[in-house]
């Protein structure tokens, strides 16, 4: 997850870079977007995790 998304236009973050070196660990590893005050993302990452409990079941 990648939190406080709300702030990326504020603050000196490379998301590029960032996504680059995820890539790098895992080509396929999901990237949440998510933000606790606005809400943003929470619901796909609660269905994400969801489905991987299921997958586990």
């Amino acid at each position: 997850m990648l939190n406080k998304c709300d702030l990326l236009p504020y603050v000196d973050f490379d998301e590029e870079f960032f996504m680059k070196g995820v890539r790098a660990l895992n080509k396929t590893a999901p990237v949440i977007r998510v933000s606790g005050k606005t809400g943003e993302g929470y619901e796909k990452a609660a269905e994400w995790i969801m489905e991987k409990i299921k997958k586990q079941q």
